[in-house]
């Protein structure tokens, strides 16, 4: 598994748009990263994002499901 993802590999993944998935991050909601370190420049989500969000669904279906 790569350890970054582009803006458009996560809305691929998660089902949202480009533009939903900008907005995510503006707002802090996606964490991102720039390499170059410039304000305007490529920007990298991490791949723990997403690992932490596969931990977070399977602890709510859990949950939901009466196993804790």
């Amino acid at each position: 598994m790569p350890k970054f993802f582009t803006p458009a590999q996560a809305a691929e993944i998660l089902h949202y748009t480009r533009p939903t998935i900008s907005l995510k991050i503006k707002s802090g909601e996606i964490p991102a990263v720039r390499p170059s370190g410039k304000i305007r420049g490529r920007v990298l989500i991490p791949a723990e994002y997403f690992n932490n969000l596969s931990a977070s669904a399977l602890d709510s279906s859990r949950k939901t499901q009466g196993g804790e």
